[in-house]
């Protein structure tokens, strides 16, 4: 009895996880109901509101720089209209992530193109948000306009660790802070030297390698940039 009870149980949890999977890869068309931010958004499926997070791009965080008008560019192209969501995937908050597609238009994309968004790296290699983020930093535009743009996922670990993206960033015309304590460090991967967050090149287009101390990036052939004190 025990055993055909476990057997139940297993098969019911596998079957729920079936159905969250293939619900993440499906598509459906509806209304947008409701903005959170520039990259978070609320669809109306069967009468109820489905939270998706936008796939491959991460807006700047609530109160940094442009995350308000990354709110209102996304408000803008999807509030009150018909939009076709193209799942993806689940993420840890239970969020559905997907691709909006409104009047043609990838809102993924037109973010990320708008200077308003970062190509997120970690869980995308599209070569059309690379593209987009390209042209958007040559055309310094948007978080492209700043002198030390703080992509919002360097800006979190930051502020988990308890330090402050502001003075980080600051520390650039100054002295670094000591240590490197929650500080995640990017190297360039043409040209072997590495970043710290207050450093100038620290989003540039190849500094994609990431390292959690000043030793690692040493230890695997990089050099500190000499524009600023990683």
């Amino acid at each position: 009895m025990l055993f055909s009870w476990s057997l139940w149980i297993v098969a019911t949890l596998l079957a729920l996880l079936v159905a969250v999977d293939a619900q993440a890869a499906e598509s459906f068309t509806g209304k947008a109901v409701g903005v959170t931010d520039g990259d978070t958004i609320s669809v109306l499926r069967d009468g109820k509101a489905v939270k998706i997070r936008l796939d491959g791009i991460d807006c700047p965080e609530r109160g940094d720089d442009f995350s308000s008008k990354a709110k209102k560019f996304t408000s803008a192209l999807v509030f009150g209209k018909s939009v076709e969501v193209r799942g993806k995937d689940n993420d840890r908050y239970g969020r559905l992530v997907a691709r909006i597609v409104v009047d043609g238009q990838d809102v993924s994309v037109a973010l990320v193109q708008a200077g308003l968004a970062w190509h997120y790296l970690k869980y995308s290699s599209d070569p059309v948000l690379r593209r987009a983020e390209t042209t958007a930093k040559a055309a310094e535009i948007g978080v492209w306009s700043l002198p030390n743009p703080l992509p919002p996922w360097e800006v979190r670990s930051l502020r988990k660790s308890g330090a402050s993206p502001k003075q980080a960033v600051a520390t650039s015309k100054d002295a670094p802070p000591s240590g490197d304590s929650g500080v995640v460090f990017h190297g360039n991967r043409r040209s072997r030297v590495f970043h710290a967050p207050w450093c100038r090149y620290y989003t540039c287009k190849n500094c994609v390698v990431e390292f959690t101390s000043k030793q690692e990036a040493i230890e695997a052939g990089y050099r500190p940039g000499g524009h600023c004190r990683p």
